[in-house]
């Protein structure tokens, strides 16, 4: 799930450039779960 996620964003977690934008992914999807609760 997480990989579909990542493709869709464009962001590959074994590239270290963009393993910030992954974590800020995460990040978000943590937020909008909250919110939905």
């Amino acid at each position: 799930m997480i990989n579909k996620i990542c493709s869709k964003a464009g962001i590959d977690n074994k590239n270290v450039s963009g393993r910030r934008d992954y974590e800020n992914l995460l990040q978000m999807m943590i937020e909008i779960k909250i919110n939905k609760l």
